[in-house]
């Protein structure tokens, strides 16, 4: 009897499990990003009120058993939006379908996207270009430290230096060439200054809060405008208007007083079709080197009015309002005696912080936008923006201010009375210590740069199952204002001037306390220099694009007209001599390409194009007069790239090869080094000089490849390797100017004129970029809400750029360049999310970046062999004379983050 007890009990318990197995149902589906549709590897998936649950593959699908007929799954991924999906199953297998997660950063989603046919991302074209793409939640991971251009450090071919530490002086490079010479969009529009084409990061210290994506096309890139950037693009795309209400609170913290707070709100789109968002940041800290001392206030604004299907309006504007202290390269041997923070550029008077570099600005940016769709294959795209740019930065005028040899500071008190010593000149019966260029006075000068900028941007969009079509306008005006003032007498009660317009000179009583806001200098109180520069731009685009699914092809080409004007108050007396003659150059640019995709999942591409680029305005006039540079010409730049590429459910992979001629180039530069020079008078002195040099060419060619792997649920792993051979095919002519503008010839050591002004650049590296990279990554989701993250990178062949005295001459000729050290850096981080009632959460974030303290150079501004420095205690660091002047790169810096979203 007991051996049938235990049979029943055994076959009822069998049955039992039996049907509760059978019982359970499947339930399957797919997490994306909602911003692209792209997978989520990694995403816990649970079943409300239990222990189930399971995580998603590399291509973001789930599947798990349930015993329950109907419920709800709770889905959650770190650096998103938690998701309550409703299931109802009975026994069955049943598809939730796509599940799009909302990213959980502190900037804003949009819902009506601003300007979407003139924005030219990589993916909307179905032929690739070599890209990279930096996504909302990745800059939000990044530590509160970070500069935008660092948010990019982490792609083959891109180089960064941080340029003194200054906030926002850090220069991207991206395959060798600078960022003058690499297109930066912002919803499309161009952001590069037209007339140098420069990128200050420090206007745009804002930008990575509201940014959306940010895409780095290397090479060619993807852009319809005749924008003829020679090393690749960055396409900046912020956000617009949120489709719900919502907001977000954050505090930061760091080393070196950092502090940063941000706030952001979206009322939503109501039922009309009218929403806003908006955004306010304040940022201050005193840097990490010494003297480099910041602050910024940056602001958001975008209103948005969709009133039908067909129609989308939006209205942003985004600026901030920023000051920094800046940091220069300066002799390894000064930052071995005084620490490789140390900064010369401050010192102290009467006990107050006194800073001779400071650079300040303010530029806001406005566009409207609206977006057509015509029907099913036409839309129309337009965009009206405008810029007002207003600031400048601070620096010496007349002699130099003497400096504490015990600290290396600037000995502002010992200046002063410098200053005070010049004897007195009587002005209507009072005497006054003026002070001027021969009398070795010394004060601080506020150089304005001030900008009205507008534009035009419109598109005509066809496409249908094959074809993708598409041309328009690109309409630029820009009106450029610099000009002089002084900041500070130091001691002075006046300064006597003298300009080319006013030989007789005059007296300057005035001090203006310039800043972001207000620039205003009475026209008679402006010094050294006052002109007014202005640029028209017209231009037409078109693209057309194939594809069958297996093939695809395209064919660009862009055309574009400048005019150039400039009017000097300085230099000339009347009106006629003052405007200088208008200037007209035409550009173009052309660009094809093709895609094949082969046996699943392999794909090969290949892109050429060729540019004719005009010259910058400050290339075609010489030594900031009126008069034409009969060497400025249009650049000539051609471009070659072969791609591979490979998709799998774990691995992914890219894979390039590349070569840019640039022939025809011209440089005008600053070398912030006193240089010994001769003056038209045959005097020689010491001063800062300006050099303009034509007829460059460079060849670039290189190899690059990133990966993407997903070994395991809650981790993926992400490398980079790229190798270049970047270097000048040829020497170049060179002219020379002092502080004044004023031509003059450099001298050696001996003080013997360098006559020869052949500057021997044959077969020079191109400098400041490693042409040798490479970097590991690890994102790991160790338990539900705890996230860590760990980056790193190495760079190597790093070459010195030259200083204007460096290869010139043929005493020169043979002159070696320098390669500075290799080095390698480790970032690191970690998250806490915290999921609360009611759809909000919290996160608290710690950043650790250059985790080892590596001592490196990221920049080094000469070529001064061993052997230079002969009467120091040290004369050599790492190989190194000590009297080459470097950047010495940032070293171990923190940052601590809570984030509150609402």
């Amino acid at each position: 009897m007991r051996d049938v007890s235990k049979g029943f009990l055994a076959t009822f318990s069998f049955l039992f499990t039996a049907s509760a197995v059978m019982a359970q149902g499947v339930i399957s589906g797919t997490v994306v990003d909602e911003t692209d549709n792209g997978p989520l590897p990694g995403a816990s998936v649970v079943v409300e009120g239990t222990q189930t649950g399971t995580m998603t593959d590399s291509n973001g699908r789930f599947r798990l058993r349930t015993d329950r007929d109907s419920g709800a799954l709770t889905i959650g991924f770190v650096g998103y939006d938690t998701q309550r999906v409703r299931f109802s199953t009975s026994g069955g297998t049943t598809y939730v379908g796509l599940i799009a997660l909302h990213p959980l950063a502190v900037a804003l989603k949009e819902v009506v996207v601003v300007g979407h046919g003139v924005i030219d991302m990589a993916d909307e074209r179905k032929t690739p270009v070599a890209v990279s793409t930096v996504t909302a939640v990745q800059m939000q991971e990044a530590s509160a430290n970070a500069s935008f251009p660092t948010l990019l450090a982490e792609t083959p071919s891109i180089y960064v230096n941080g340029g003194g530490g200054g906030q926002g002086d850090a220069q991207i490079y991206v395959r060798g060439f600078d960022q003058v010479n690499t297109a930066v969009l912002v919803n499309g529009q161009p952001v590069n200054g037209m007339e140098d084409g420069k990128v200050y990061w420090s206007n745009w210290s804002g930008i990575r809060d509201v940014a959306s994506s940010v895409q780095v096309q290397r090479g060619l890139g993807a852009s319809k405008l005749a924008i003829s950037s020679v090393g690749g693009s960055i396409n900046i795309v912020t956000k617009a208007t949120e489709k719900k209400e919502g907001g977000s609170l954050r505090y930061d913290m760091g080393n070196d007083e950092l502090q940063k707070m941000t706030a952001s709100y979206s009322s939503g789109l109501n039922e009309r079709g009218w929403g806003f968002s908006t955004l306010i940041s304040r940022v201050q800290g005193d840097g990490y080197f010494d003297g480099t001392r910041f602050k910024s206030f940056a602001y958001f604004l975008s209103v948005g009015y969709k009133p039908s299907a067909e129609h989308q309006f939006n209205f942003m504007i985004f600026g901030d309002a920023q000051q920094h202290d800046q940091n220069f390269t300066q002799p390894i041997g000064t930052l071995l005696k005084y620490g490789r923070k140390h900064n010369g550029n401050y010192g102290y008077w009467n006990g107050r912080y006194l800073t001779e570099r400071r650079n300040f600005y303010n530029k806001p940016v406005a566009n409207f936008n609206w977006d057509w769709n015509i029907d099913k294959n036409f839309s129309l795209s337009n965009v009206l923006y405008a810029s007002w740019g207003r600031g400048g930065g601070t620096g010496p005028y007349g002699a130099y201010a003497l400096r504490d040899a015990e600290t290396g500071l600037k000995d502002w008190d010992a200046t002063v009375e410098r200053n005070r010593k010049i004897a007195p000149t009587a002005i209507s019966g009072r005497d006054y210590i003026i002070g001027d260029k021969k009398s070795h006075a010394y004060l601080l000068r506020s150089s304005i740069n001030c900008h009205d900028w507008y534009g035009l941007l419109s598109s005509l969009n066809y496409g249908d199952a094959n074809w993708s079509i598409n041309g328009g306008v690109d309409l630029r005006a820009y009106t450029g204002y610099h000009f002089r003032a002084v900041k500070d007498f130091l001691g002075l009660d006046a300064w006597r001037e003298s300009t080319a317009a006013r030989p007789d000179g005059f007296y300057v009583f005035q001090t203006y306390k310039s800043n972001a806001f207000d620039t205003r200098v009475r026209a008679t109180d402006r010094i050294n220099y006052d002109y007014k520069e202005q640029i028209n731009y017209g231009g037409l685009f078109g693209q057309a694009e194939y594809s069958n699914g297996v093939f695809s092809a395209f064919v660009q080409a862009a055309g574009s007209n400048q005019s150039y004007a400039r009017w000097d108050y300085a230099n000339y007396l009347t009106p006629d001599a003052q405007k200088s003659d208008r200037l007209d150059h035409w550009g173009y640019d052309l660009k094809g390409g093709l895609n094949l995709k082969l046996a699943s999942p392999h794909s090969v591409f290949a892109n050429v194009g060729y540019y004719s680029r005009q010259p910058f305005q400050d290339n075609l006039f010489l030594n900031y007069r009126n008069d034409v540079n009969p060497l400025a010409k249009n650049e000539k730049i051609s471009g070659m790239e072969l791609g591979y590429r490979f998709k799998s459910r774990y691995f992914r992979a890219h894979a390039n090869l590349y070569n840019t001629t640039w022939e025809d180039r011209t440089i005008t530069k600053w070398s912030h080094l006193d240089q010994r020079v001769q003056s038209a008078d045959g005097s020689i002195k010491k001063t800062e000089v300006l050099t303009n040099q034509s007829g460059i060419g460079q060849t670039h060619r290189g190899a690059e490849f990133d990966f993407r792997a997903y070994p395991r649920r809650g981790l993926s792993l992400n490398g980079f390797f790229s190798y270049g051979h970047w270097k000048y095919d040829k020497n170049v002519q060179s002219q020379t100017f002092d502080a004044d503008l004023k031509p003059v010839k450099l001298v050696d050591k001996q003080d013997e004129v360098i006559s020869d002004n052949i500057l021997y650049l044959k077969g020079k590296k191109a400098p400041n970029a490693a042409q040798l990279s490479l970097g590991m990554g690890l994102d790991y989701n160790i338990f539900k809400g705890l996230h860590a993250l760990a980056n790193w990178r190495y760079y190597g062949k790093l070459y010195a750029d030259y200083s204007p005295s460096d290869f010139l001459g043929a005493d020169h000729r043979d002159k070696a360049q320098i390669e500075l050290p290799d080095y390698n850096l480790l970032d690191a981080a970690l998250y806490y999310d915290f999921h609360l009632e009611g759809g909000k959460s919290l996160r608290l974030q710690f950043n650790v970046d250059n985790v080892w303290d590596a001592s490196y150079f990221s920049k080094m501004s000469d070529n001064n062999p061993v052997g230079t420095t002969d009467k120091e205690a040290v004369t050599t660091y790492k190989g190194i004379d000590v009297s080459n002047r470097v950047y010495w790169g940032l070293g171990r810096t923190w940052s601590a983050g809570l984030s509150l979203r609402f």
